[in-house]
């Protein structure tokens, strides 16, 4: 768990539980955002036509992020 708090956390979102903030986030228009897994995860999600750049420490990160994104946005 890491010490500081995510950049892409909202205020209402719970503490990061899965490693560094080194995951990239990216809008529809290329603005971005660094955090963690679970906090890109959920951008992914309420943001249409985001996507991810995962880990440079962490190969397949970014493929893990979107398959969660894209459960979840099933189940919602």
């Amino acid at each position: 768990m890491t010490s500081t708090p995510c950049p892409s956390a909202s205020i209402d979102d719970e503490p990061c539980t899965n490693g560094a903030h080194d995951h990239l986030f990216l809008d529809a228009t290329n603005a971005g955002a660094y955090g963690c897994e679970d906090h890109i995860t959920k951008l992914l999600v309420r943001f249409p036509r985001s996507r991810v750049v995962g880990s440079p420490h962490d190969p397949g990160s970014g493929i893990r992020i979107f398959k969660a994104a894209s459960a979840a946005r099933r189940t919602t």
